[in-house]
């Protein structure tokens, strides 16, 4: 539970929402408002770095310096010039974001290539889409708290770590035994020793795709129960168990309408599913490492050589000098091969499916876990009906809309 704070503190009551990685339950939260506002200073870093742009390898010692001052220039000349247009300070930071903040992170930079490279169109094109994929990225990240919400459910999921332990201890052991038989087959050191990089990262994005589906589906149907309430001794018992002092709140006549918004429900969706997705997790990295080390301590570099036909590929081909000798490290370097790497990496994410797919069947894992994370969700919800109803918003659009 949190420490008690007034529903009249809206700064407060925000924040909580925030932290718990939910901003679109805010009423009136805007992405044009809220997020690009504060991904603010973090674009600033990056428009100022992209001075780089105008760097080439044509270029040596102080003409390179004098290039470097003059994209300099055209940089803050720019940002002073939207400052003035927006009647803001000239060296200060945006308040609000528009069309002329946006076009002077994304064109501006882009521009220098054509100014300071004699017109080199791919560099300015390729510093454009940059440009566009950091924006998209920074402010996904932002509009949805998504940092935040990755250390609230990291939190989460070792409190109820004891039920990941009596899942994986259901639905493991029997895996385990029959991959323990396949770790020690040749045919599977071959396969490993055969796949390229491309290959083998294509095999992990698949487990993490089908696991993915199953945990998605296991919490896409839940938002919508979250956010039902019969009564508004419903929402204020919610409110009080999330340490939100509601007393002295009118009483509002409607019934408590809870009906999300497409991205609250997104925000709601994306909780449930980065909790539960991080808890698979931890089980796939456990397995390898499990895997990892059983391979280091049973299988030799003369095994390897026997099964695959040739030397394998040493991911530390020689110990700092400081480091040689060292007794514990020597069967380290001898068996640490990117066939071992790949083979308990594929056993980790098969391993992390089959958790996927049992936390999708398990009513118990259901009613503890996801049980538990959804009350915390349904809180949130609770006090951002508290906020509309207190007249938070009442001049805005509801939350997610």
């Amino acid at each position: 539970m949190s420490v008690p704070w007034p529903l009249q503190d809206t700064e407060a009551t925000e924040r909580w929402l925030r932290r718990r990685g939910l901003p679109h339950l805010i009423p009136g939260y805007s992405t044009a408002e809220d997020a690009l506002t504060r991904a603010v200073p973090f674009l600033a870093l990056v428009f100022l770095a992209e001075v780089l742009g105008a760097f080439t390898e044509n270029r040596r010692g102080w003409r390179e310096f004098t290039v470097f001052l003059g994209a300099a220039a055209v940089l803050l000349g720019a940002a002073v010039a939207v400052n003035l247009l927006r009647g803001r300070r000239a060296f200060s930071l945006p308040d609000r974001v528009g069309l002329p903040e946006l076009a002077l992170f994304l064109v501006v930079p882009a521009s220098l290539p054509l100014i300071f490279d004699d017109l080199n169109w791919a560099r300015a094109g390729l510093l454009l889409v940059q440009g566009i994929v950091v924006l998209v990225v920074t402010v996904a990240v932002v509009d949805y708290a998504l940092l935040s919400m990755a250390r609230w459910a990291v939190g989460e999921s070792v409190r109820t770590i004891r039920l990941v332990a009596q899942l994986a201890s259901r639905t493991l052991p029997t895996l385990l035994l029959l991959v323990t038989f396949i770790f020690l087959n040749a045919e599977m050191w071959q396969v490993a020793y055969d796949f390229t990089g491309v290959r083998f990262a294509l095999t992990l994005v698949l487990f993490l795709l089908v696991g993915s589906a199953f945990v998605l589906s296991n919490t896409t149907g839940r938002s919508s129960q979250i956010a039902h309430f019969d009564d508004w001794s419903q929402v204020d018992t919610a409110c009080s168990d999330a340490g939100c002092d509601v007393s002295g709140a009118p009483e509002p006549a409607e019934a408590p309408d809870a009906e999300l918004g497409l991205r609250a429900r997104v925000n709601v969706v994306l909780v449930l599913f980065l909790s539960q997705g991080l808890q698979v997790l931890a089980v796939a990295l456990a397995v390898f490492v499990f895997y990892l080390v059983f391979g280091v301590l049973t299988v030799p570099e003369p095994t390897v050589v026997a099964w695959v036909g040739n030397e394998p590929h040493y991911v530390i081909e020689r110990f700092p000098e400081w480091l040689d000798g060292v007794p514990v490290l020597t069967p380290i370097a001898e068996s640490l091969s990117t066939e071992l790497l790949r083979v308990a990496g594929f056993i980790g994410a098969f391993a992390g499916l089959q958790v996927a797919i049992s936390s999708t069947i398990d009513a118990s894992y259901r009613a503890d876990f996801l049980g538990r994370i959804s009350a915390e969700v349904r809180e949130a919800v609770a006090v951002s009906l508290r906020l509309r109803a207190a007249g938070r918003a009442s001049d805005r659009p509801d939350p997610g809309d």
